[in-house]
């Protein structure tokens, strides 16, 4: 089994400790599903090291990702979007920036042209096709579209330029510095990755804003059933492994209640895993994407198996995203179709649309996206292609701070247009 990955502020990366046998015996007995590959929804690859070695198994990122659907997040040296704009168009976008006193001002910008609001770039592990560092803080990010990009590192986005973890079969960490890596290669996950029953979090979480069930991945950090919930009692330290867990419901800001599966019930306090600073509820949602939840808006989790529902989609279900396409709608009903950069930076399906619904942070791949409807300056109505509807505000995807679309028509420069002009994105 997966045991404590070391760290060194001592928040361990997954908190997860050795089972007995007989803890894998009741573990089974209740949450076993009879899933062909229970470890599918893994991160799993080939490191190769500058010396020539290689290690092989489940790879956790620095700010303990673990699933295909956790969100890699870096900075994007390389976006030629603001060379398709007149000085004017720029101009404008520069003054808005003004207006939210951002300090970098007009052509006050990078020796590759790009203010910085344009250069963070993120998508799913599970789209990546490998990552080649090639300085201290710099790589080269390969799709598995068959696109390279050029990222970095910094304070802000640590996911490169650190280190990984790598563990083998019997759940022991390895962690590998980053300038001894010079390739991480992805690959489906086996079945033989890990010799344990552990499984990912399953359950239902109640927030203020409603309710919702699927896989779960407690304080951005615990996200297996021998994950470790710790917490204080009036007179000592617990630590509970989460197969123990039937419910977890905040009290008060600072404490929650513990219900085990043999009936007892705890109150736990103190720690970034039963008080306020929690990192937060991650739940990941099939064909929505990922979903956090703060701690002030969660209410109740209650853990179930995850009988009938679909597994951790696995490195195979990510297929290879193509280019945004589509039909843009303008507030003067002129339509124009074709290949689309949005926001001046997102242009894959694998790439990541961020918003708010009222607490509830939403992270959403392009390739889930049929429609965005531009509601107000501050909101905009998004269509799943499963039919569901969100209207999200608070974030540059989808408010007035966005920095409008790129569109190729058959001509070889785009059509630009601004986002306070932009009505309608039907996506293909």
């Amino acid at each position: 089994m997966l045991n404590s990955v070391p760290e060194n502020n001592n928040r361990l990366s997954l908190r997860l400790r050795r089972m007995t046998v007989i803890h894998i015996f009741l573990w089974m007995l209740h949450g076993a599903n009879g899933m062909a590959n229970p470890f599918q929804g893994l991160i799993y690859g080939t490191i190769t090291l500058t010396n020539g070695t290689t290690k092989v198994g489940i790879i956790q990122g620095k700010n303990r990702q673990l699933f295909w659907e956790d969100i890699f997040m870096t900075v994007r040296k390389d976006n030629p979007s603001l060379e398709f704009l007149k000085n004017s168009e720029i101009r404008n976008l520069s003054d808005q920036e003004k207006k939210e006193k951002i300090e970098w001002g007009f052509m006050q910008i990078w020796e590759n042209k790009y203010p910085s609001r344009t250069n963070r770039y993120s998508c799913r592990f599970g789209d990546i096709a490998s990552i080649t560092p090639t300085k201290n803080l710099e790589a080269i990010l390969k799709l598995k579209n068959g696109s390279s990009l050029r990222i970095e590192g910094n304070d802000r986005y640590k996911d490169i330029g650190k280190y990984f973890y790598i563990s083998n079969p019997a759940g022991n960490w390895h962690r590998i510095e980053w300038k001894k890596i010079r390739r991480i290669d992805f690959s489906p996950t086996p079945k033989s990755a890990l010799n344990t029953a552990v499984r990912p979090l399953f359950g239902t979480v109640k927030t203020r804003y409603g309710q919702l069930t699927g896989y779960i991945k407690w304080d951005q950090d615990e996200g297996m059933t021998s994950s470790i919930l710790d917490g204080k009692t009036e007179d000592s330290l617990k630590k509970i492994p989460f197969w123990q867990i039937a419910m977890i419901r905040r009290i008060h800001e600072n404490s929650s209640e513990v219900r085990l599966k043999n009936g007892s019930r705890l109150t736990l306090s103190d720690t970034d895993d039963v008080g306020k600073s929690n990192h937060g509820i991650t739940i990941f949602l099939k064909d929505v994407g990922n979903i956090i939840i703060k701690w002030k808006d969660f209410q109740e989790i209650i853990f179930s198996s995850n009988q009938g529902a679909p597994a951790l989609p696995g490195y195979e279900s990510f297929r290879p995203k193509e280019a945004l396409n589509g039909s843009v709608i303008s507030l003067h009903s002129e339509k124009i179709s074709g290949r689309i950069v949005y926001d001046l930076d997102e242009q894959w399906g694998s790439d990541i649309l961020e918003g708010y619904k009222n607490g509830l942070y939403y992270r959403i791949p392009f390739s889930n996206i049929r429609n965005v409807e531009r509601k107000n300056d501050q909101h905009s109505l998004i269509v799943l292609k499963n039919g569901r509807k969100l209207l999200l505000g608070g974030q540059s995807d989808v408010n007035d701070k966005n920095w409008g679309l790129l569109v190729w028509s058959g001509q070889e420069k785009p059509k630009y247009i601004p986002w306070k002009q932009v009505k309608l994105l039907q996506l293909k």
